[in-house]
């Protein structure tokens, strides 16, 4: 039990290091991304694979839905990749006291725009703290540093985009826009 703890401790100190350094590197802008163009359906397939086995082990339903043959986008595809897992564990985390634990990643694409949702039935966000989101160091989570988010939302401004968050107080929408041009 005592080395078990310690190695969570390690992990998420380690995981604190990390979000820190990310976050420092981009505020200053020393992060260059790497765009590439993405096939969305093999990229989407990566994550939901990536995640899926966590929300199961969690007793999570994980669903993703896409239009059918999405086509392509451009962007840094480990960026996006660390935005998504991170928006997947904050849904994870929302959903621990639920009972129907849903997630769902819901993706879409216009002419000038891929949409990526992450959507969940979980506890929700106080309209207080909706305002918050973004801040760096701003967090509800007794163990959390508020920087994933904050990250998230300069990755996601570095490719032009933007993020935006909604919760009516039985879930959370996290709404992702990327432009598609190059």
């Amino acid at each position: 039990m005592g080395l078990e703890i310690i190695e969570d401790e390690t992990d998420r100190l380690s995981n604190m290091v990390e979000e820190l350094l990310d976050f420092s590197k981009i505020i200053n802008g020393i992060v260059k991304l790497n765009k590439d163009n993405c096939d969305l359906e093999v990229f989407i397939e990566y994550i939901e694979t990536l995640m899926k086995a966590r929300a199961i082990k969690e007793d999570k339903t994980f669903i993703v839905k896409g239009e059918k043959n999405i086509g392509n986008a451009y962007f840094d595809v480990n960026k996006i990749k660390q935005v998504l897992i991170n928006l997947i564990k904050n849904s994870i985390e929302a959903l621990e006291k639920e009972k129907n634990k849903q997630i769902k990643i819901i993706l879409k694409q216009s002419k000038k725009y891929t949409t990526i949702q992450v959507i969940d039935n979980g506890c929700g966000i106080s309209s207080q703290n909706i305002k918050r989101i973004g801040e760096p160091f701003f967090t509800t989570k007794e163990k959390g540093t508020g920087l994933g988010v904050a990250l998230s939302k300069e990755i996601i401004e570095l490719h032009n985009g933007r993020i935006n968050y909604e919760s009516n107080g039985n879930g959370s929408i996290a709404t992702i826009k990327i432009a598609n041009h190059i």
